[in-house]
């Protein structure tokens, strides 16, 4: 049986990213995902979005050290997880959520 979620390098295919690797392993499953860094758990990927206010690329340290095992970033971070550079980190939330669950809306 495949373990929930999805593997990282198929996340990146799927939103159309570039998968950076980390000194860490790259993590076998991604199984949620959150844009807001206190909502983040071990095993979810933290979406880097930037806001009017504040800059979830700011926030990624935080995400990890709760548990976020990979980033959706629009630049690489200095932060020891993999990361997943897109153009548009709000626009690939999105399909990357449909990916991390599995497509629900097929």
């Amino acid at each position: 049986m495949t373990p929930p979620g999805i593997g990282l390098d198929e996340l990146a295919a799927q939103i159309g990213g570039e998968l950076l690797a980390s000194s860490r392993p790259l993590t076998p499953r991604v199984g949620g995902i959150t844009h807001d860094s206190r909502l983040a758990r071990p095993g979810m990927l933290f979406v880097c979005v930037p806001g009017e206010r504040s800059d979830g690329h700011q926030h990624a340290p935080d995400a990890v050290a709760l548990g976020a095992v990979a980033l959706v970033v629009e630049q690489q971070l200095p932060v020891d997880v993999p990361q997943i550079r897109v153009a548009d980190a709000r626009r690939a939330m999105g399909p990357a959520a449909a990916a991390v669950y599995g497509h629900p809306d097929r």
